[in-house]
């Protein structure tokens, strides 16, 4: 949620960016193949974002697709320069079940 938040305010001025999910990495760089989305978490996955997104203030959503690459599935977030902002998104992203801790509502751009 935090990359999504930057991206939206496009600090660098080059219309916001893209986020892959399905892909691992290893100190920034891409492992390829990638490893791809099992079919049974693209929903899930996608609903997650929403309700995290809709912490973003003001709120922000990017768009959402699902590319199938060399037999695998891939998420892909276009996180366009926002128009409403400044967006600022919560210190602490997870709520107090999912991280087993207090939660920091601190918003911060």
């Amino acid at each position: 949620m935090h990359t999504i938040c930057g991206y939206a305010n496009d600090i660098a001025g080059v219309d916001g960016g893209y986020l892959v999910i399905g892909v691992k990495t290893e100190n920034g760089i891409p492992i390829l193949p990638p490893v791809g989305v099992p079919d049974e978490l693209l929903d899930d996955i996608q609903l997650k974002i929403f309700q995290y997104c809709n912490k973003i203030e003001p709120r922000y959503i990017p768009k959402i697709e699902i590319v199938e690459y060399q037999g695998i599935n891939l998420v892909y977030l276009k996180c366009a320069a926002g128009d409403a902002g400044p967006y600022q998104a919560p210190v602490d992203v997870y709520s107090k079940k999912e991280a087993g801790k207090g939660q920091d509502r601190t918003m911060k751009y």
